[in-house]
């Protein structure tokens, strides 16, 4: 069910942006084609930009609550993807700011990663780079950015009860051959 809520969302995303793109496109073309510049034209064009700009920040929060926090719903309920955003959606309702900063808080970590990365690859005179480019190595070296990227995204699901602790310990099955006395 991930693999098709992605394509899904993929279609609808690419079929939006070729919209927007069109748009942006077209005004562009009036003011170079007529090489007149109106306070329309500009307007139009700005709004376009600022349109895109944020539909690709919508996407992308989309895209990370999916990936932070309705996978691991989906493992901890046994759901299908739709019914994890159904159970995720309420909680995002009742703390949106705090999902909101989250996302800051993951860019900024994002930041700060790949300037770590960069700094070791420069500091090796590029040799780190090579050695990131193989694939094991690579993973082995980036392994600790991968788990606390993951593991961070599950404690901050955590915090807001047992029903969203992954980690937790699921109630044992009833056995219905066992007598309580």
């Amino acid at each position: 069910s991930l693999f098709l809520w992605q394509l899904v969302f993929g279609l609808i995303v690419v079929l939006l942006l070729l919209g927007l793109g069109a748009g942006l496109v077209f005004s562009l073309i009036f003011i170079i084609k007529d090489n007149i510049v109106t306070p329309g034209l500009i307007a139009t064009t700005a709004l376009f930009s600022m349109t895109c700009i944020l539909f690709f920040i919508a996407i992308s929060y989309i895209w990370m609550f999916l990936i932070d926090f309705v996978v691991p719903l989906m493992h901890k309920h046994s759901l299908k993807t739709t019914e994890a955003w159904k159970r995720f959606s309420p909680l995002f309702k009742r703390h949106w700011a705090y999902f909101l900063l989250y996302g800051l808080l993951r860019l900024l970590i994002a930041l700060v990663m790949t300037a770590i990365i960069t700094a070791f690859g420069l500091l090796t005179c590029c040799c780190g780079f090579f050695l990131m480019a193989i694939p094991y190595i690579g993973t082995v070296l980036l392994l600790p950015m991968y788990a606390f990227i993951r593991i961070f995204s599950i404690e901050f699901l955590r915090q807001f009860g047992p029903e969203f602790d992954v980690f937790a310990a699921s109630p044992p099955p009833l056995d219905s051959t066992a007598i309580s006395i």
